[in-house]
C-alpha cells in the first residue's frame, strides 16, 4: 500500500503583543534626530516637516508632546525611549481635524498622569484624525484615566502590537463617538493589562476595557488580561465589526457586548 505522507504541523495562532519584533528606524531613514539635534522631542518634531521621521534615542524625555503634522515619531523601544508627562493634558496629542494625518507613533514607554477626568489620556488621538497608526509601544494609564482616547470621526487608523496598562482605569482604550462614529480602527495583536474599574469617579460609562464607537473594524488576535470591577471587555456599539481570535481573559460577565 501507499505510505500516508505525514500531517502538516498547524502553526500557532499569535495572540497578543510581542514587542520584541520592533526594529526602530536606520540612520539613514530619520530626518530629525532627538537629542541629538534636539533636547527635546516637542523641539524636534517642531523642527519636522511633513514626511520626516523624528527618531527619539535612548532616554528618558519629561515633557507634553503635541504632533501637529504629518510625521513618524520613532523611539528606540519602550525600555529605551520613554515619556512621561508632565500635566493632566495627553501625555502625547495627536492634533485631529486634518492637522496631523497619516502620523505613525511607535516605539515608546508613554506614562500617562494622574488627573481627575476623562481627558487625560497617555495618548489622545483628535477628532477626525485620518489614518494614524500606533504599534509597537507599551502604554500605561495614569490612575483613574485611560490610556489611549481616540476622539470622534477619525477614520482608516491601525492600532498593532502594543501594550496598553490600566491603573484603575474607567476604560482602556475609548473611541468616543460624541461627534459621530470612526470608521475602521482595526486593533491587532494588542495586549490589555492592569486594572480597569466600573466605579471610577467622575466618569460614566466606567467599566469598559476596549470601548469602541467605530464601524466597519477588525478587533483580531488581541489578549485581554485585564483585572478590577470589569463589566465588558469589548465594547463593539456596532454590529458591522468582526471580532475575533482574542484571547478574553477576564471575569467578566459580558465578554463582547454590542
Amino acid at each position: 500500500g501507499s505510505v500516508q505522507a505525514a500531517p502538516k504541523k498547524v502553526p500557532k495562532i499569535k495572540v497578543g503583543a510581542n514587542l520584541a519584533e520592533y526594529r526602530k528606524p536606520t540612520k539613514k531613514q530619520c530626518d530629525v534626530i532627538v537629542p541629538k539635534q534636539y533636547p527635546k522631542i516637542q523641539a524636534g518634531i517642531d523642527a519636522a516637516v511633513a514626511g520626516d521621521t523624528v527618531c527619539v534615542r535612548q532616554g528618558t524625555y519629561n515633557e507634553n508632546v503635541v504632533i501637529n503634522k504629518s510625521i513618524r515619531l520613532s523611539g528606540s523601544g519602550v525600555s529605551k525611549s520613554i515619556i512621561n508627562g508632565q500635566t493632566t493634558s495627553a501625555t502625547v496629542y495627536v492634533a485631529g481635524d486634518g492637522n496631523a494625518d497619516n502620523v505613525i507613533v511607535e516605539g515608546f514607554l508613554i506614562r500617562g498622569v494622574d488627573g481627575t477626568g476623562p481627558n487625560n489620556p497617555a495618548l489622545n488621538i483628535g477628532p477626525g484624525a485620518s489614518g494614524a497608526i500606533v504599534r509597537h509601544n507599551w502604554i500605561v494609564a495614569g490612575n483613574a484615566e485611560l490610556a489611549v482616547r481616540a476622539d470622534s470621526g477619525q477614520n482608516n487608523m491601525f492600532i498593532y502590537n502594543n501594550v496598553f496598562e490600566g491603573n484603575d482605569s474607567p476604560n482602556l482604550f475609548k473611541i468616543v463617538g460624541v461627534q459621530g462614529s470612526s470608521y475602521k480602527v482595526d486593533f491587532l495583536n494588542n495586549t490589555f493589562t492592569g486594572t480597569v474599574n466600573s466605579a471610577t469617579p467622575n466618569f460614566s460609562g466606567s467599566g469598559t476595557v476596549l470601548s469602541t464607537w467605530a464601524t466597519d473594524s477588525l478587533i483580531q488576535r488581541n489578549a485581554f488580561n485585564t483585572t478590577g470591577n470589569i463589566t465588558t471587555l469589548i465594547g463593539s456599539a456596532y454590529p458591522s465589526n468582526i471580532i475575533r481570535e482574542n484571547n478574553l481573559n477576564s471575569s467578566a460577565t459580558v465578554k463582547i457586548g454590542t
